[in-house]
């Protein structure tokens, strides 16, 4: 007896089916069935590769026809599965109960109703909408849409590289673009992009006492939580860092500016608070706290900077304006969780620090002042004046510089040596030492080295033949190390090195063709 294949075909999937073999595809392969269903039920399943398969939210998404639809895996292998929409199981279900009569029609109907329903509820979650609408009044303009809401992975980070420009990356992934211009640093030195899916420019990012990263956007973008879940864009946000969860802190306000004349544009207090600036008319103060946001300061003064105290207070600096100009006064105050002032100095600080022993220290044009945080005592103190940069050891000294002079601003104030410096350019912590940058010798060559305050001397490290004019300095404890990024002259290269603080040894763990804004240590 003669069969023709289309019979065989046939009876291979009908014994496929009774027997839980696995349903035989074009190539041969055959997959394991993932349920238990009748062939008229599968009908229209699609055969994708793993990369187009996921599961977000719990439910199952499959990249079909060029779009993510929620569905199931009705059999599967390695690398390739068959995936069943909802909407086209609702369809077979309708095909079904139009053939069928009685109790086994209702039985169909409803069947493909629920199909139907789960569908439409389910399909945000395997392709999220981006909000494409214009932005209410007084909202952050929104970023240019991506396919898909951003998300984050700062596991294992030990620094995270913030590059100028509007983006680091852009390119194309078989699930979706990644816009971003935020790397990250991993324990093993390698570089990789800390935006693993949708879009987000970052303006600013601090790392808070919780260790959570804080970050300022420049615009509102989608975010995707581990779970799946998806919610909606803000201007600044916070990442967990345990396990990248982000929390909005500014949902909808306008602007958040960045370039403060002194200190951080975004803060995080004692307490958990969030404190950031942004700009109207004015550049004013808010805070963020359990879910509120209260404006601290009014638009009748501009804050140039700011710094907040362990007890909640915070000293802002800036200057009265009239009609939306300065009017020439320019004062020091001390913002109390009371809401009352009180004026320090009448003159503008130059920089605002809080040292070991919980006191305020800052400088004025008229000369170094200290604030007693506990007695609300402010008087004349002999440290700089100004400064261009300071770090802080493990074991609690603060050390500040300007090009031309080194000094220890606590817990006693001297001078340290320059040389083998000429100009210094960067400074950071490096342990118990010191890390310093800038120019060494007669052909004031750019150079990188240590300072150690048990032998009050500096020596240089890095290879004396390859110079280097070096950036951005910052201290990573969880790496033992200082990195830093410096323009190579030899090949006229940018990179990216490190000091390792175990040997001091100098390496470079890669190059860039984008310059790096920022560096922040964790």
């Amino acid at each position: 007896m003669n069969i023709s294949p289309l019979c065989l075909r046939v009876l291979a999937l009908l014994v496929a089916a009774c027997l839980g073999l696995g349903v035989p595809v074009a190539s041969g392969q055959v997959l394991a069935l993932t349920r238990t269903v009748a062939l008229w039920q599968t009908a229209g399943a699609t055969k994708l590769k793993a990369a187009d398969v996921k599961k977000a939210g719990g439910v199952w998404c499959g990249k079909v026809g060029g779009a993510w639809v929620p569905g199931s895996l009705v059999s599967r292998s390695g690398k390739s599965g068959l995936f069943l929409a909802l909407s086209k199981e609702a369809a077979n279900y309708r095909t079904a109960a139009k053939k069928a009569k009685g109790a086994a029609k209702k039985k169909f109907q409803a069947k493909a109703a629920a199909k139907q329903a789960a569908f439409e509820a389910r399909k945000a979650k395997c392709s999220p909408a981006v909000n494409n609408a214009a932005p209410a009044t007084g909202q952050t303009p929104i970023l240019p849409p991506g396919s898909y809401p951003a998300r984050f992975s700062f596991n294992s980070t030990v620094a995270v590289l913030r590059y100028e420009g509007s983006a680091r990356r852009l390119h194309a992934r078989p699930r979706q673009g990644v816009v971003s211009n935020l790397d990250a640093v991993q324990n093993n030195g390698v570089i990789r992009n800390a935006v693993t899916a949708g879009m987000v420019i970052a303006s600013a990012i601090v790392i808070g006492p919780d260790g959570d990263f804080y970050i300022v956007s420049m615009g509102v973008a989608q975010f995707e939580q581990p779970d799946g879940s998806v919610i909606p864009g803000c201007s600044i946000f916070r990442v967990r860092h345990t396990d990248n969860w982000v929390t909005c802190l500014a949902p909808s306000d306008t602007w958040p500016w960045v370039s403060p004349e002194v200190g951080k544009p975004l803060q995080v207090g004692a307490d958990g608070s969030v404190y950031y600036l942004t700009s109207s008319s004015s550049i004013v103060l808010k805070r963020y706290r359990n879910g509120v946001t209260t404006t601290l300061t009014n638009s009748n003064i501009q804050v140039d900077g700011y710094v907040v105290l362990s007890s909640g207070d915070v000293v802002i600096t800036g200057k009265t304006m009239s009609g939306g100009t300065p009017s020439g006064a320019q004062w020091t105050r001390v913002l109390r969780t009371n809401d009352s002032l009180q004026t320090l100095v009448n003159s503008r600080a130059t920089y605002l620090s809080i040292f070991p022993d919980d006191n305020l220290y800052y400088g004025t044009f008229a000369g170094a002042r200290q604030y007693i945080t506990s007695s609300g005592v402010d008087g004349v103190w002999g440290g700089l004046s100004s400064e261009r940069g300071e770090a802080t050891t493990t074991d609690g000294k603060v050390y500040a510089y300007t090009e031309t002079e080194i000094r220890q601003q606590y817990p006693t104030v001297r001078s340290v040596p320059i040389m083998p410096f000429s100009t210094i350019t960067a400074m950071a912590t490096a342990g118990t030492r010191v890390a310093l940058a800038g120019t060494a010798g007669l052909a004031a060559t750019g150079r990188i080295g240590l300072y150690d305050p048990a032998t009050n001397s500096t020596i240089l490290v890095g290879d004396a033949l390859s110079e280097m004019e070096y950036y951005n300095l910052v201290y990573s404890p969880s790496r033992n190390a200082v990195i830093f990024d410096a323009l190579r002259f030899r090949d006229n290269t940018y990179v990216i090195g490190e000091i390792n603080l175990a040997t001091d040894a100098v390496s470079i763990l890669s190059t860039s063709a984008q310059k790096i804004a920022d560096i922040t240590g964790y």
